[in-house]
């Protein structure tokens, strides 16, 4: 379902005209009432959509939370339900919103069996992605079930990672899972400050490093979780350009909703945290080459890829309060990846 541009908020006419772009769509939104830990009525709901048009997204794939604390609630025909009399009620109200089934399925052994029998959601109905939500207390490998999904046709797209306690400080964690063809899919709030500095530094890690294939508002109310997407997409045009804001908030959102096949990640030289001896930081007269990485100097700073914490640099110590230094540096040398990786596509 599509709008008439003269129908459109000027949020929603101002994105498609920055990307040049048919649809803005939100992979990951909870605007059901009555459904989830989103809005409790249909006029909740509505302000919620309401909301969403005014952080320019034209379509969001409805993803009410399936299995953990909602087993047994939420099955993927109560949703198509859902949505077919939330669309009728936005046509109604005249909020130009389209919106599409789907779930956020936490991690679960009947995954399959539960996806075979038409149970549970993949986003926007296609039968290509399914939305995977880690347990929040603790942390699973999810390499056995990203098999089994792919033997299936389908790739799972992991939500909110940077979120994850363990993978905060475990960040390289997550690097069999995209080997594997899993999707990492980021909160737009978690890159403004939302969630915390440790999601916050994580998401953009990831984003730099090219890792991240979608950004989505994960919005549940008009308050504190409302829609940020505007402000998410203005920010990594900032830091890491045009392109990238492209990529993860508008092109790959577009390919989950049409079913079509998501452009991988970019490539990097290798997995891990990349730390930066920085003029003034401390002297670096040579420093060691790690598992036959060659040595960069980029800016004045002699770089070397070692997969180490603040303070194991080379055996010699790094500050903490330099770590914000090395994130820009490593965060500038990633940009520069992703630009050679869009100009070859």
């Amino acid at each position: 379902m599509t709008h008439s541009p003269e129908n459109l908020t000027h949020p929603q006419r101002d994105r498609l005209r920055r990307f040049a772009a048919e649809q803005s769509v939100d992979v990951h939104c909870h605007c059901l009432p009555g459904m989830d830990d989103g809005p409790d009525t249909l006029d909740q709901a509505l302000s919620l959509c309401r909301s969403l048009t005014q952080d320019g997204i034209t379509l969001a794939i409805a993803t009410p939370h399936q299995l953990g604390r909602f087993d047994s609630r939420n099955s993927i025909a109560e949703i198509r339900r859902a949505v077919s009399d939330l669309n009728a009620n936005l046509a109604e109200a005249e909020v130009p919103l389209a919106v599409a089934p789907g779930a956020d399925v936490r991690v679960d052994e009947r995954i399959l069996a539960m996806l075979s029998s038409d149970t549970l959601g993949t986003l926007a109905d296609g039968g290509k992605y399914l939305l995977l939500e880690l347990p929040h207390e603790t942390f699973i490998d999810l390499r056995p079930l990203l098999v089994q999904l792919r033997t299936s046709g389908i790739r799972a797209i992991v939500s909110h990672p940077e979120r994850h306690g363990f993978l905060t400080t475990h960040p390289t964690a997550v690097d069999p899972w995209v080997e594997e063809g899993a999707l990492l899919q980021v909160t737009a709030g978690s890159l403004l400050g939302q969630f915390g500095p440790g999601a916050e530094r994580l998401g953009w890690r990831w984003l730099a490093e090219g890792v991240v294939a979608l950004v989505a508002t994960d919005a549940h109310n008009t308050g504190e979780r409302r829609p940020r997407m505007s402000e998410a997409i203005d920010k990594i045009a900032s830091r890491l350009g045009h392109a990238a804001a492209r990529r993860t908030c508008v092109d790959n959102p577009l390919r989950v909703l049409r079913g079509e096949r998501m452009r991988d990640p970019a490539p990097r030289p290798e997995r891990g945290r990349i730390v930066a001896t920085l003029v003034g930081v401390r002297p670096a007269p040579a420093l060691p080459v790690a598992d036959g990485i060659d040595d960069l100097r980029v800016d004045g700073a002699d770089v070397v890829d070692v997969d180490a914490q603040p303070g194991a640099c080379g055996g010699e110590e790094v500050r903490e309060k330099d770590v914000g230094r090395l994130d820009e540096l490593h965060e500038r040398l990633a940009a520069a990846w992703v630009a050679d990786f869009d100009a070859d596509a």
